[in-house]
């Protein structure tokens, strides 16, 4: 994928810190951190993630550090 991968989400309401991106390949457990957007953000691109099979994930950060559930995508596959 040329340009990478757009992940967007809605906006989860007041008293945000911001939001924690996260990618892991399809076939592995681990999550990695690839971006932590501001409260205000709604999308973060992953610019040129290497060829494979993808699971993202996004959660919010409130401004008391709590994390909300991860809302996860459908596997993604970059050639």
């Amino acid at each position: 994928m040329a340009g990478g991968v757009l992940l967007s989400w809605h906006a989860t309401g007041e008293d945000l810190a911001g939001y924690l991106c996260l990618r892991r390949l399809a076939n592995l457990p681990q999550w990695t951190v690839i971006g932590r957007p501001a409260a205000q953000d709604i999308t973060m691109l992953d610019p040129r993630p290497a060829a494979g099979e993808y699971l993202y994930a996004v959660q919010a950060i409130g401004v008391n550090g709590r994390f909300s559930q991860m809302t996860q995508s459908t596997p993604v596959v970059i050639r």
